[in-house]
């Protein structure tokens, strides 16, 4: 017969609680880089009302300056694209147009008084 001591006793339920910890880690771990894959997978092309959101600016902004193609006279807007027939087709923006677009033109004019 085994006689299981207190000692043993008390390593097995540190053991489990250690156990229990981890798969709360690997869980919250597994949450975690399921928000950040979504995050992260974001359209090629945006609407203007998705280039809008994205930039942080409103969408009669982003339609004022892809008509005049500047803001104020300092720079110009972010480049667009048209599939199909140019008159009827939406406008597109490429996200690598928009991100080109705030590092080196947002600067600029961020904080002047147009």
């Amino acid at each position: 017969m085994q006689v299981i001591t207190t000692d043993a006793l008390d390593l097995l339920a540190r053991i489990n609680q250690a156990a229990r910890d981890l798969i709360g880690v690997i869980d919250s771990l597994s949450a975690k880089m399921a928000d950040l894959k979504a995050d992260t997978i974001q359209p090629v092309l945006f609407t203007t009302k998705e280039a809008a959101k994205y930039l942080g600016i409103g969408e009669s902004t982003l339609d004022g300056y892809r008509s005049t193609w500047q803001i104020g006279a300092r720079t110009p807007g972010p480049d667009y694209i048209k599939i199909g027939d140019e008159v009827k087709s939406p406008v597109r923006y490429e996200k690598a147009e928009l991100d080109r677009w705030i590092r080196e033109d947002l600067p600029r004019f961020k904080g002047r008084k147009q």
